[in-house]
């Protein structure tokens, strides 16, 4: 009996499958797709960089240099003196601070080389602008981040040689193994266990982020106790409900939304949240540009006689570092058109509701 034309078509994929697997029936060799990428196109990505210094380019960069960098695009996200600031992490100081209670994890406190730090910062800084600074940007940020953390001079200028010859504070504070091969034969690697355990120091409890079941307990009872002593109490009023928005969410609302994913990591638009990374965008249109209270902006901003009207902050994210010269937002923007109309129906709608 044959086999009925159902089954026959559910083996076929499995038949492609094979046949790509052994590079094509009577082909010997690689699967016939593309082109071997060429030795410069392959330069172009092969840009890591090693704890040792290997993979550091040509060119060097100064502190001074760096920290007028670091002023333009870094302060707001990392603080004045590397302090950090809202939820962006600190980058200077804690050293010797990794075995307290609240360890500080810095660049001097727990990285253990410094030329990864060129590496990170010419891929991941600003943030959501990586690769966006030359190498001698790159070299005078690494270069005002160490002396921020006391270990460059502030006229020192840095390069690949005086980068990978640095002794970062905690450059033996991580173990490796090397060539050292595990145990996976299973066998016992610890004699003479103990067959009791004392904890001494419950860390998780210190830090507040474990709850204790017991004294948890407690509070519950203590809790049912003064309830019950105090009587029945009055209902409580129930909360007004929110007015419904007239306006209804359109497809340039949604579109908007999708678009705003790329700013709402610093950027709030709800009101009476304060500032992020970024100023509160809640009620810009119509308002002064870096007329937010509480955010600290450039001195090209807060010089800035420009009004949010929406042909303005058209202009004003599809470049913002063209249009306004000197400000420290590091996103380089939108280019499309139809996107910049609809992040603006959509900070209309949030912000406003029309």
């Amino acid at each position: 009996m044959s086999r009925s034309p159902s089954r026959a078509i559910r083996s076929i994929p499995w038949i492609i499958a094979a046949w790509l697997m052994l590079g094509g029936v009577g082909v010997a060799g690689p699967y016939d797709l593309g082109r071997t990428a060429t030795h410069a196109e392959i330069k172009g990505w092969d840009i890591d960089v090693r704890g040792d210094g290997k993979g550091l380019p040509e060119g060097s960069g100064s502190v001074k240099k760096g920290e007028q960098i670091f002023n333009e695009r870094c302060v707001a996200c990392h603080g004045d003196f590397g302090e950090g600031r809202d939820r962006w992490p600190q980058i200077a100081g804690g050293i010797d601070s990794l075995t307290n209670e609240r360890p500080e994890k810095t660049t001097a406190s727990y990285w253990p080389y410094a030329p990864v730090l060129f590496d990170y910062i010419r891929r991941a800084m600003p943030f959501g602008a990586g690769l966006s600074m030359s190498v001698e940007e790159t070299y005078s940020v690494t270069a005002y981040v160490l002396h921020l953390n006391d270990l460059l001079a502030p006229s020192a200028t840095l390069d690949a040689k005086s980068l990978a010859a640095i002794k970062m504070p905690n450059a033996n504070g991580f173990i490796r193994i090397d060539d050292q091969k595990p145990d996976v034969v299973g066998t016992r690697c610890m004699k003479n266990c103990k067959t009791t355990i004392k904890i001494l120091s419950d860390q998780a409890r210190s830090l507040a982020v474990t709850p204790d079941q017991e004294r948890g307990r407690q509070d519950q009872r203590t809790a049912a106790l003064v309830a019950a002593s105090r009587g029945p109490s009055a209902p409580k009023p129930a909360a007004p409900a929110k007015p419904k928005m007239a306006k209804k969410i359109s497809g340039d609302i949604k579109r908007g939304k999708r678009v705003f994913a790329k700013c709402k990591a610093c950027h709030i638009t709800k009101k009476d949240e304060g500032n992020s990374a970024g100023p509160n965008l809640y009620g810009m249109f119509g308002r002064r540009a870096g007329s937010t209270k509480g955010f600290r902006y450039s001195p090209a901003m807060k010089k800035s006689t420009l009004i949010w009207t929406e042909e303005n902050f058209q202009k004003f994210i599809a470049g913002p570092r063209k249009m306004m010269p000197g400000t420290r937002m590091v996103f380089r923007g939108i280019s499309s058109a139809s996107d910049r109309a609809a992040l603006i129906a959509y900070l209309r709608f949030v912000t406003t509701g029309q």
